[in-house]
């Protein structure tokens, strides 16, 4: 290096860093992808996103048709953004030294999405603060669904698990689990009903959105986590070239190079791993809450003709494809595998986990055996 470049790159800091700005550091990343999603964040064309790509705060991220991505952030909240879906990340700060003072601000601007809650929820509830049109969505739990039909202004959510309650600017009404309710324009919001009693296409909405196998939402290294989901959707798609090679050649050429990959996959994830459970320790310090886990996933939804909604995922969909609702692959960084009838993490989740982080101590829902970071 030069010294005139060892100048500049000086004085890029001093601007940088003495004027009072700091770089931003990213605050969640795609755990999961099949199909298509860009970000947008104002001051710069549309990126196409893969697994293992980061989000920064203020960022608006879009699936496509057809697609569907989870997103974890670093206190280990979850998004699942379902097809053709409009999400942005107004504000998120996770303060480890004090996470009560944490904040998350998010906007369903289109489209479909389920929640689960991280340490910044479960800590403290009202620094969690979901919106969609006129509707704020509290959260009582950890487990919700969000559909949002922009264009006539109507919100619905359902509860998975734990509680929430829509408020709009006409009231307000409770939604214990099991049960949903739709928020229409100019009218008060009703008492919820059982998610049952749902018309048809809300009711496959909601269906699909509980059939994604959810991440623990554990706390994060954001940069480590990604790097892990990243590995692991590369070392998939190295394993995947071999398993499709056409002659024995062929495998044995590319079995090398799935190798280093599934290699590399296994160091990050374990990286990953040791990362989360530092954030989780630290933030426990800082008087985090640890959060209870996702509820279970349930069988996807028979398509029913002319409603329009996207299929469950069957697998593949490019590299980190995710099989039955987002499973992706062998060792899919922080995934919880389900066995039917299983609790939220079954025996025999996979060991190396990234950003699964340590096992939550009377948290009650995790089995002996279950996914470990």
């Amino acid at each position: 290096m030069t010294i005139s470049t060892i100048r500049f790159l000086l004085v890029w800091a001093l601007c940088l860093f003495g004027g009072g700005y700091a770089l931003a550091a990213p605050v969640a990343y795609v755990h999961a992808l099949t199909g298509n999603m860009r970000l947008e964040d104002g001051t710069r064309a549309p990126q196409g996103l893969k697994i293992g790509d980061t989000v920064d705060s203020g960022a608006t991220l879009i699936t496509e048709a057809g697609s569907n991505a989870v997103v974890k952030f670093e206190d280990g909240q979850l998004v699942a953004l379902q097809p053709d879906t409009r999400f942005a990340v107004r504000q998120y700060e996770f303060v480890k030294t004090n996470v009560a003072t944490s904040n998350s601000v998010l906007e369903l601007l289109a489209g479909g999405l389920r929640f689960v809650t991280g340490m910044i929820g479960a800590t403290n509830r009202i620094a969690f603060k979901l919106t969609a049109g006129t509707a704020t969505f509290g959260i009582r739990g950890t487990d919700g669904t969000v559909i949002y039909e922009a264009i006539a202004n109507v919100a619905s959510a359902a509860t998975n698990l734990g509680a929430l309650a829509i408020i709009t600017p006409l009231g307000t009404s409770d939604i214990p689990a099991g049960n949903f309710v739709t928020a229409r324009p100019n009218v008060a919001p009703p008492p919820a009903a059982p998610i049952a009693q749902a018309p048809p296409t809300l009711l496959q909405a909601i269906t699909q959105a509980r059939a994604v196998t959810m991440p623990a939402n554990t706390a994060v290294s954001v940069i480590a986590s990604a790097r892990a989901a990243g590995s692991e959707a590369r070392a998939a798609a190295a394993e995947r070239a071999v398993q499709i090679a056409t002659t024995e050649a062929a495998r044995q050429a590319a079995q090398p190079a799935a190798d280093e990959a599934r290699a590399a996959a296994i160091a990050d994830a374990r990286a990953a791993a040791e990362a989360g459970e530092q954030t989780t320790e630290e933030a426990v310090r800082g008087g985090a809450v640890l959060p209870a886990a996702p509820a279970p996933p349930i069988a996807p939804p028979a398509a029913e003709p002319g409603l329009g909604a996207a299929p469950a995922s069957t697998g593949g969909g490019g590299v980190g494809g995710f099989g039955t609702g987002m499973g992706a692959g062998p060792m899919s960084p922080g995934a919880v595998p389900m066995s039917p009838g299983a609790g939220p993490l079954s025996p025999g989740a996979g060991p190396m986990s990234p950003g699964a982080g340590p096992m939550r101590p009377g948290a009650g829902q995790m089995s002996p055996g279950g996914s470990r970071p």
